[in-house]
């Protein structure tokens, strides 16, 4: 009976005492082994966690969390972080809110680095009540698949307190003593098909991963694959394009090029005027007009600035892999200047004013312009210009009074403005290429080289049943471009043009042609620094009245070379108001009206050029210009009417010709009289008026 009672209180001492035991072991939360190597697989990893999980349940040290349970309260935190469910649990903030949802008292983790070809598993206990790390063990091992769980149960031994010790004898199952293994089959390997692959991104550069393993250190490039299924990703150093990744199947013939995704956008300003400081985000990145910079994604501040203008601009957003154009319109910080003009007695006269070169108005007047004009010229026929230089302050009036002094005699005229002698270089900043009117128009702009492709470029045409002729649409909100009414259709207007060259190629013709007769077919104002190059300008059909082929109307510094005007019903030539002009190499030619006429204008040249085959009026005239010359040119076979002559001046300094021709010309008279015109080595067969040359004599 003793013996009986002895034995029930002891075990009932004994199931009493096996909680008690039990609640003095940590209840431990293992987390999935993370591999920071890419060397092993998920199922691996996974195999490596379950068996971490046995060898410290095996060593009585701690009490696990269940796996089951730990799947479902990953899956709740996952929720909780706003995280795909099955995302992966690697980092700091996420282990700590499972295990502490798990009430664990510990938390263990793992991770696998490499350093060369040996691979270290690192395993940190953390206590959750303090968040710091307890306990730790470390193992190194080859980095295959096998060696892992060597390295796991090492590192296990030395966390459940085995003190660094592999796992001893007594961890294993005792085995049957013998022999193991068969006989190895005969077999033959299957020979993988191999086939050469190209592999190129737009842009290059980037390094190629096929199945997680380097395959290529720089597109282009080609290299040897397996056929079948592979994995590929294409990245580029740096954040300036997005990763991209895709399960190509690979076979004979099969390239791989792909256009990998900008993480930029691009940023477009363009001013009126260009040529202005842009500002990004505060900093200055170039001049207008600026094309294409890369920007990073998102909002960005672009201003304009200038000494001489407002500062202007706008926020913009820009897209990833979109382009965001600003145009800005600075305003002109402006000045004033008050002209008065006398001549030497004290008299008050009327003059010309122009400000850097631009015709302003007349004197006497008030003018506003830039804050940063610099050079003021007054000039009136028969008067020397007055020049100064002036500084001027915003929102005020600076008065200047000019004192104009009459030319020197014809013996003295070498202080006269010289003539030119060399045509003068047109500067620009870029080159477009154009194939067809519309292209032509949207190409026009300041500071632009305008190359036309070889053919017929018809601004205007009639339709059939159509009176009037119709233009070509121009751009959308065109500073510089502008069609006029005439009679029978519209006329082109080009206007505030700053260093435009028109050249056509010499592949072939270039010819740029208007269908109404009254129009002209190119018509220049307030223009400076044009060249127009290699092209023929004319009209479709020879017109009446008031159609002129080329037009210049206050403007300066413009060359025609190696060009034709043709077919007009006026004059192939008119200038108003220019300064500085250059005619090279050129023709005019089959004009109804006359050649050229010129007006108010200063310093034109025409060289090595021929007028030929006009008609019908006063052929070349002069009015209130100075300065103008004709060097080895050629008139021939123009006709006027009896009553018309070859050349008419009116207030201008002497027109000097030198070793010009002048041949077969039905013209009665080469002028009213040899007053205003110099003829130096020219040479005069078979025109009308070889016995003759002046209706009046001096």
């Amino acid at each position: 009976m003793r013996k009986t009672i002895g034995l029930g209180v002891f075990v009932t001492i004994l199931a009493a005492a096996v909680p008690l035991l039990a609640q003095d072991k940590p209840i431990l939360a293992v987390m999935d082994v993370e591999d920071k190597t890419g060397k092993f697989k998920r199922g691996d990893l996974e195999g490596a966690t379950d068996y971490l999980r046995t060898k410290l349940v095996e060593s009585g040290r701690y009490q696990v969390v269940d796996k089951t349970r730990q799947g479902e309260k990953r899956t709740l935190v996952a929720k909780d972080l706003r995280r795909e469910s099955h995302s992966p649990c690697y980092d700091r903030t996420c282990r700590i809110k499972l295990g502490q949802a798990l009430a664990a008292d510990r938390m263990l983790a793992c991770a696998v680095t490499a350093v060369g070809s040996t691979c270290i598993l690192g395993c940190e206990v953390t206590k959750l009540e303090t968040e710091a790390v307890v306990t730790a063990a470390s193992a190194r091992f080859k980095c295959n698949a096998d060696a892992l769980l060597g390295g796991v149960g090492r590192a296990a031994v030395r966390l459940a307190g085995g003190k660094g010790k592999s796992p001893s004898p007594e961890d294993n199952e005792r085995v049957v003593e013998g022999k193991i293994g068969g006989t190895p089959e005969e077999w033959q390997p299957e020979a993988a098909q191999r086939v050469i692959v190209k592999l190129s991104s737009t842009p290059a550069g980037a390094v190629v991963l096929a199945d997680g393993k380097l395959l290529c250190q720089t597109t282009p490039c080609s290299k040897t694959m397996t056929t079948g299924s592979h994995e590929i990703s294409m990245e580029i150093e740096g954040d300036r394009y997005l990763p991209k990744k895709d399960v190509v199947t690979v076979g004979k013939g099969v390239s791989v090029d792909w256009k990998l995704t900008p993480n930029f956008g691009l940023l477009t300003v363009k001013s009126e005027p260009s040529g202005l400081d842009v500002k990004v985000d505060g900093k200055v990145v170039g001049k207008t007009p600026l094309e294409k910079l890369e920007v990073s994604i998102g909002g960005h501040e672009v201003l304009v600035t200038s000494k001489c203008h407002y500062d202007a601009g706008e926020r913009v957003n820009v897209e990833r892999g979109r382009q965001r154009n600003v145009l800005v319109a600075a305003k002109e910080r402006q000045g004033a200047i008050a002209v008065e003009a006398s001549n030497a007695a004290g008299n008050s006269i009327a003059a010309k004013v122009y400000v850097d070169e631009q015709l302003v108005g007349r004197a006497p007047g008030v003018f506003k312009v830039s804050v940063c004009a610099r050079t003021l010229t007054v000039v009136r026929t028969g008067y020397m210009e007055f020049t100064k230089t002036v500084s001027l302050q915003e929102r005020r009036t600076t008065d200047v009074a000019a004192t104009l002094r009459a030319l020197p005699d014809k013996e003295s005229k070498g202080i006269v403005a010289k003539k030119l002698k060399t045509p003068f270089v047109v500067r620009t900043r870029k080159k477009v290429k154009v194939r067809n009117v519309a292209e032509l128009f949207r190409a026009i702009a300041s500071n632009t080289t305008v190359v036309l492709a070889p053919g017929t470029y018809v601004l205007s045409e009639k339709s059939e049943g159509r009176e009037r002729a119709v233009g070509v649409e121009l751009p959308k909100g065109s500073a510089h471009l502008a069609w006029h009414d005439v009679h029978d259709g519209p006329e082109l207007h080009l206007k505030e043009l700053h260093n435009l060259r028109l050249v056509g190629s010499k592949a072939g013709k270039v010819r740029v042609v208007v269908a109404p007769r009254y129009a002209d077919v190119l018509h220049f104002e307030n223009c400076s620094g044009i060249q127009i190059e290699n092209i023929a300008l004319g009209h479709l059909v020879p017109g009446h009245c008031m159609g002129a082929v080329l037009v210049m109307e206050d403007c300066k510094d413009v060359v025609v070379s190696r060009s034709t005007l043709f077919g007009s019903g006026a004059y192939g030539l008119i200038l108003r108001s220019v300064v500085n002009f250059f005619f090279d190499n050129s023709i005019i030619e089959g004009c109804t009206y006359g050649i050229l006429g010129v007006e108010d204008s200063a310093r034109i040249s025409f060289r090595h050029s021929v007028f030929r085959d006009n008609e019908e009026f006063g052929l070349v005239w002069f009015e209130n210009s100075r300065s103008t010359s004709f060097s080895h040119c050629t008139f021939e076979q123009n006709r006027a009417r009896e009553s018309c002559h070859l050349f008419r001046t009116r207030n201008s300094s002497t027109v000097e010709f030198e070793q010009c021709t002048f041949r077969r010309n039905e013209v009665r008279f080469l002028a009213e009289s040899p007053a205003g015109l110099s003829f130096e080595s020219c040479a005069f067969k078979g025109n009308a008026f070889d016995e003759r040359p002046f209706r009046k004599s001096d």
